[in-house]
């Protein structure tokens, strides 16, 4: 075995352990959340047709990607999405429906939230597009990720020192 198949292996078996304990009735979801405070936003269609040219009546908003979450926590598996500061939570929306539905509220309509898509983009990752949050640069998410090596690809995850490694210490460890 090569070290990537070795680490693949890993992986698999970290998400084998926690199906087991979800369906034991074990939500150790405190001790797998992990942070990552530096995700640029950027603006994108809510079609996301690359297959054509850019249509002038798509939906341009903002919108960011966060690596796979473990899905069968469902929205439990993420614990935070907003502000950098952490002084200001989204809500999170993660069906149509209710994004459908979103625009009939009459409280609260003015307030940021995001909605997840959680079908893996072509990067293997979530699209996430934010609704009612102007000049929003960066933002926090804290979750369950399925692979905590998708977090490397961001430079504020850890420090120097730790660059690489799963600074986490959980159970599972």
């Amino acid at each position: 075995m090569n070290m990537e198949q070795l680490q693949d292996e890993v992986v698999a078996c970290r998400l084998a352990i926690l199906n087991e304990q979800h369906l034991r009735g074990i939500y150790p979801i405190k001790d797998l959340l992990m942070a990552i405070n530096c995700i640029e936003v950027d603006c994108d269609s809510l079609e996301r047709c690359k297959c054509r040219a850019a249509n002038p009546d798509d939906t341009i908003v903002a919108h960011f990607e966060i690596p796979q979450v473990v899905t069968y926590y469902g929205k439990q598996a993420i614990d935070y999405i907003g502000s950098t500061d952490r002084q200001n939570k989204f809500n999170v929306i993660t069906s149509l429906s209710e994004l459908q539905n979103r625009k009939y509220r009459k409280r609260g309509n003015d307030k940021p939230y995001v909605w997840i898509d959680y079908a893996p983009n072509i990067n293997g990752m979530l699209d996430c597009f934010l609704f009612n949050g102007p000049f929003v640069e960066q933002v926090s998410v804290v979750a369950v990720f399925k692979d905590p090596r998708d977090l490397n690809k961001y430079s504020c995850c850890s420090t120097d020192e730790l660059k690489g490694q799963d600074v986490n210490d959980s159970f599972i460890d």
